[in-house]
């Protein structure tokens, strides 16, 4: 049973941000940004029936029942926090060279991490923390790199951050402990590639392979999080080493351009 509130207010977000830009000797540049985001009057709901609280009289008189499995009232209690710093480092190499490297501290919350609803009454006793897509740390890295060969390149893309957060629930659903208590295990995958480029009837054409995630990092999507399973904590659904193959058009070659 859903209570109306007549006095909802729409809710409010505010956000800032700030960068700041360094050019450095031999073609480095040195980026740092700051971001911050407030959310206030947040629309969630809440369970007004406890077992100190019962159910109001004239609920009970129109539904002929005192049992309920909860009595939620729409309010502007919900509340969101995002902060993050970010240092990037950039250096192209030429004319179509580059590379990059960043690295970011962040955090996520909120008041209202589960979201309740009519059809999914969840059990949660404290619904304050992390959001499931939190990431503390992050490092991304990508390049596209010279070899002693001529028009062969090296790409590559690094990315390497904290496991997202998830919660531990019981047989019936209702969250066990603190919301988003438990983390995934850290993120690491490296693509590397190895790239040929070659001319072919006047286009300009380039022939990549290489491997995704080459280390064989185990980067799950899915945990048994089911307390008294036989897999309890167990993880899934990671797709391992694979081979990538790919041709790139680079567009027309020029006019009067050697061969």
């Amino acid at each position: 049973y859903t209570i109306r509130n007549p006095d909802l207010k729409p809710p409010r977000y505010q956000n800032w941000s700030l960068g700041l830009e360094q050019r450095l000797p031999h073609g480095l540049f040195l980026r740092g940004n700051f971001l911050r985001k407030r959310g206030h009057d947040g629309f969630t709901y809440v369970n007004t029936l406890t077992a100190n609280n019962p159910p109001p009289p004239d609920l009970v008189a129109l539904y002929h029942t005192t049992s309920f499995d909860g009595i939620f009232n729409l309010v502007n209690l919900r509340r969101d926090v995002y902060d993050s710093g970010e240092i990037t480092v950039h250096q192209s190499l030429g004319e179509q060279y580059e590379w990059m490297a960043s690295y970011t501290r962040s955090r996520a919350l909120s008041n209202a991490v589960v979201t309740f609803s009519i059809d999914q009454p969840l059990s949660v006793v404290n619904n304050v923390g992390p959001m499931p897509w939190d990431a503390p740390n992050r490092l991304v890295s990508w390049g596209y790199l010279p070899t002693p060969r001529k028009n062969w390149a090296l790409a590559y893309l690094l990315d390497a951050r904290t496991g997202f957060p998830y919660s531990v629930q019981n047989e019936d659903g209702g969250i066990v402990g603190a919301v988003n208590a438990h983390r995934y295990p850290n993120y690491f995958s490296l693509n590397l590639h190895l790239e040929r480029r070659f001319r072919l009837r006047g286009y300009r054409l380039a022939l990549r392979g290489g491997f995704n995630n080459i280390t064989n990092h185990q980067n799950p999507t899915v945990v048994n999080n089911t307390i008294g399973s036989p897999i309890f904590l167990h993880y899934f659904g990671s797709e391992g080493r694979h081979f990538v193959f790919r041709i790139r058009w680079l567009g027309k070659e020029e006019t009067g351009q050697s061969k």
